[in-house]
């Protein structure tokens, strides 16, 4: 029973539409009262700026970009980020349980490593400090893991899937993490990655040797 809504986003690049187009027909929602905030959904850094470069003059921005973010996957830190911190833009992230590979329940090692994307053994990795850290705080793997990517300055929301009641409520409980243990899980995630992380010291303390918790 409402006549408009919050969000109103282009799903995907459509290749066959000039961009102008599509940001012409926002403003046309924007100015109806139709839509209040306009945004995109899985657009790169480079078509996200295309579409900011165009706004004004009546053209709307696109406030934010609903793209794929969780504990195993970089890619937006390293290209959608900085974006975000130069024009006040937000990210909205879907599967920030990797398809729930980061709740922890899986029972084998190829289902969570393909529920991450990573070999086996890191996955596993991963799985073993999440799993960890989030005992040593009372809350679940899953917790942990949503908890981890709304810390983000830049993510303005999380969209995750439930199979039931009981998990919607789980995740719901879900907040930003502390900066103890976001360090914890930034430094294991950059180990089992493989990369170093955006502004991550040249040198920091191993948390998976040093905090004991973890051992």
């Amino acid at each position: 029973r409402t006549d408009h809504v919050d969000l109103y986003m282009a799903h995907a690049p459509d290749p066959r539409v000039p961009i102008g187009e599509t940001l012409e027909a926002f403003g046309k929602a924007v100015k109806a009262g139709k839509a209040a905030v306009v945004g995109c959904s899985n657009f790169s850094a480079l078509q996200w700026k295309e579409a900011l470069d165009l706004a004004g003059k009546g053209l709307p921005r696109l406030e934010f970009n609903q793209v794929e973010f969780h504990l195993a996957d970089q890619r937006v830190e390293q290209e959608l980020a900085p974006l975000c911190a130069q024009e006040g833009l937000s990210i909205l992230a879907w599967s920030p349980l990797a398809v729930g590979g980061l709740t922890c329940r899986y029972p084998g090692d190829r289902r969570r490593s393909e529920s991450l994307g990573l070999p086996a053994d890191k996955a596993s990795a991963l799985a073993r400090v999440l799993e960890k850290a989030a005992l040593s705080q009372g809350m679940t793997p899953g917790q942990a893991a949503l908890g981890w990517v709304v810390s983000k300055p830049w993510v303005a929301s999380a969209v995750f899937g439930a199979s039931s009641s009981a998990q919607v409520l789980e995740n719901l409980a879900a907040g930003p993490l502390d900066a103890g243990l976001t360090a914890v899980l930034d430094r294991a995630r950059g180990l089992c990655l493989g990369k170093k992380q955006r502004g991550d010291p040249d040198r920091r303390p191993d948390p998976l040797q040093t905090d004991e918790r973890l051992a």
